[in-house]
Parts: structure tokens; sequence; C-alpha cells
């Protein structure tokens, strides 16, 4: 039987969500602190991507913009909103890492089509070399700080990918479709030797940590590679790709993320679908996975936290939020198996060791 776990009395935040305290009338320290993000507005965000796209002869005069386009909500939004509400000259770029649903590949398509829009999908191999043998040390001695390391490669894929593309095609203006309601915070603070510190040290200490535990992790030499890498890729991100041009984050800073407005957009808009029950977060096989993996093991997942923070920006209730919880936690079973059967890792065994006492 699945165990009941106390939430928020405001969001639905779990009360074993890492390093975050509740006071006596239940209510989370993020829901206490919480303020309500302010944006610049949609010309503040062409001004930011025009500024970029200077005159010169090493700038690519067909396009505005390079877009990291997954093929998910958030990404296909922007692409819809740059070029039909902004008028911009997009250059979209995808990165497969191998496991991508049939859906995601066909709505990126779509949406490009549609939108005229110019689109380079690079396979990477950095997840599937990877994969397997990050399994099997997870399984080893299964941790749920270390699920978080299972997809190691494919940030590095993007990254690397859109970093090469940016060059090569001669656009120095990166957006990304991150948004501050996405959630996930847990996952690094899980692996930190230091929940409270927000220091790199932190980070690499509690890695390391959890190597000694576990050395399997790092004994094939091409994974580490790979681990090392992304590491790197992701305490720079922002410094490499601001060599040659800008970073733009348009829901961070300057468009206010609303689920609703999103998903109707671009279902209306482009004949956009998610292929699971939710719209969030299925445009990977991996990710999937993980949402599994995190919930079998402290009963809650990313989408807990996104939910909660919709709670808070008011785009939703409480109540809705746990009626969503239940309705979108479970993870499509076969999508599980045909993940583990394409690394040859049987089902059953993945099971039994998500299922282990004494985990770390």
């Amino acid at each position: 039987m699945e165990r009941e776990i106390e939430r928020c009395n405001r969001c639905i935040l779990p009360r074993n969500y890492p390093g975050v305290s509740f006071d006596e009338h239940g209510i989370c320290e993020l829901c206490r602190n919480y303020k309500e993000l302010q944006y610049l507005g949609p010309e503040a965000l062409k001004t930011a991507i025009k500024s970029h796209a200077q005159d010169g002869d090493d700038i690519n005069k067909d396009y505005d913009c390079l877009l990291g386009l997954s093929g998910g909500r958030d990404s296909t939004f922007l692409v819809h909103y740059l070029v039909k509400v902004l008028g911009l000259r997009v250059l979209a770029y995808c990165a497969d890492n191998g496991h991508m649903p049939a859906q995601t590949v066909a709505s990126l398509k779509t949406a490009t089509k549609a939108l005229n829009t110019d689109l380079v999908v690079e396979r990477h191999g950095y997840l599937e070399t990877c994969l397997r043998h990050h399994l099997l040390a997870w399984m080893k001695r299964p941790s749920a700080a270390l699920v978080t390391m299972i997809c190691t490669g494919c940030r590095l894929g993007i990254n690397k990918g859109l970093s090469s593309v940016s060059i090569t095609k001669r656009v120095p203006v990166v957006v990304t479709g991150g948004t501050p309601f996405e959630g996930g915070a847990y996952k690094t603070d899980l692996l930190r030797s230091d929940p409270s510190s927000r220091r790199r040290s932190s980070l690499l200490w509690g890695y390391a940590r959890h190597i000694v535990r576990n050395p399997r992790w790092i004994v094939r030499p091409s994974c580490l590679a790979v681990q090392v890498a992304d590491f790197r890729y992701h305490f720079n991100r922002r410094r490499i790709f601001e060599k040659r041009g800008a970073l733009v984050s348009p829901f961070h800073r300057y468009l206010h993320w609303k689920e609703e407005d999103i998903v109707a957009t671009i279902t209306q808009e482009l004949d956009w679908q998610s292929g699971t029950q939710s719209s969030w977060r299925g445009d990977c096989a991996i990710a999937i996975l993980k949402g599994h993996m995190y919930r079998s093991m402290l009963g809650f997942n990313d989408k807990d936290d996104h939910l909660s923070l919709l709670v808070r920006d008011h785009q939703i209730s409480r109540e809705e939020a746990l009626e969503r919880i239940q309705a979108e936690k479970s993870a499509p079973p076969e999508i599980l198996e045909s993940v583990l059967a394409r690394v040859n890792i049987d089902f059953s065994d993945f099971d039994k060791a998500l299922k282990k006492k004494g985990r770390v």
C-alpha cells in the first residue's frame, strides 16, 4: 500500500522535502517567504535578443536567435511566441538523446513546419553511452541523491550542441525554455554535503561522498569523462554562451509563465500533444523513469514541487493540485519497461533495487 505523506497546508509540498522547514500551522517556509516575480515584458525581451544581432561579418543575418527546442510544452510555446508574436527569425535546435518519444519528435517537426522555422536535429551519444552503466551502478547501491546522475550526458549534449551550432551558424543569441515553475531544487540538495549551502563546493563534496560509498559510478573511464564534462558545462554554462553573445531565458526575466495559456496556445495553434497523462515532462523517457524513481524512494518528485509553485503563484488551488497529483503521478509502465529493455536491464531486477531497504 502506498504511504501517505504529510504536506504543507497552503501548497502541497511534502514535509520530507529536503532543507525546508514548516511552522506550527503546517505552512512551509517556501510559502511563507514567497514573493511574486516581476517581469520586464515582451518588448524588453525583443530588445534583449535584437541588441545582440549586431552588424558584422561574423553575424548570420538570416536569424535573430537560436532556440533550444525539446518538443516539450515550454520550448514549443516559445518558438511560437518568438515567431508569431515578436516577429523574430528563429533557428531551432534539438539535441536528440536517443530517448525522445515518437510523439515528441512528431510535435517538434509539426511546430517548426507550421511556423516555417528552420530546425537542426543532432543525435548525441553521451546519454546512450553511459545510461546502462549508470543504472547498474545505481542498482548496486540505490540512492535517492544519485538518481539525478542517471541522465548524465543529456545536459552536456544539449549545451555543447547549442554552443556548437551557435558558432557554426553564427547566431550569437541563444534562447532557452527553462521556467521558474519547474521545481526540482531538492535533487541537488540531496546531493550536496550541506543542503543549506549554495556553494559549488558543497555539491562537489556531496558527489564525492556518494562516489566513495559506491565507487562503481566512476570505474568506466568513458562515463567518468562524460560526468566531468557535464559538471563543467553546468557550472560554466552562462559564461560559455556569453563569450560570443547572450543567453536569454524569457520565462525567468521577461514573460510570466502561465500554464493554462501555454497549453492552450500550443494545442490550438500547433496541434501539440503530450503523449502522457500530463502536459509536463513527457518529452523524454528518461525524465519519466527518474520521476518514477524519486516518487518510489521519496514519496514525491518534481511534479509535487511544480504544482506547489503553481499554487503559490495563484494559478491553481491547493485542491486542484492535490487532484492533479493523484491523476498524473503514475508513470506509464510501458515507457519504464521500454527504457530498461533498450539497455538490457530486466525490469524486475530494477524494481527490486528500487524497493531495497537501507537506501542512502
